[in-house]
């Protein structure tokens, strides 16, 4: 069984064990940059996959999804000098397995009805705006 299906078949008692601790060690790391800050942005592109963790680790944690259109995605990673760690920038196949993998796993997490506290559509600029 794949993640994050076997989050699922894990039980309870282990996941909150876990979260709970990954919460406490990613708490401790961002204590690092800024002790005081009252908000975090952590903007990975790879953050995707966790919503469903990130929303059980931080109950109180204000979720924004923004989408943008898979053609701006496809032109700003293949515009990106990635050296390591964007394969999806490398190749059109590369790109599009990326979406469908994207895809399949935020309908895994709103189907698991984790806690996305707000969902965002990126608004469409205006011709020369």
């Amino acid at each position: 069984m794949a993640y994050p299906h076997i989050i699922r078949a894990a039980p309870d008692g282990v996941i909150r064990k876990v979260l709970g601790d990954f919460a406490n060690q990613y708490a401790k790391h961002l204590a690092e940059f800024d002790g005081a800050a009252r908000y975090v942005v952590d903007k990975a592109p790879s953050n995707y996959r966790f919503l469903g963790l990130i929303s059980l680790m931080f109950p109180e944690a204000r979720i924004i999804y923004c989408r943008r259109s898979p053609m701006d995605i496809g032109l700003s990673c293949f515009q990106a000098n990635f050296v390591k760690g964007q394969p999806l920038s490398f190749s059109l196949d590369g790109f599009a397995e990326k979406l469908k993998s994207h895809a399949a796993c935020i309908e895994f997490w709103q189907q698991a009805s984790c806690a996305m506290k707000r969902w965002s559509r990126r608004q469409k600029r205006k011709p020369g705006g």
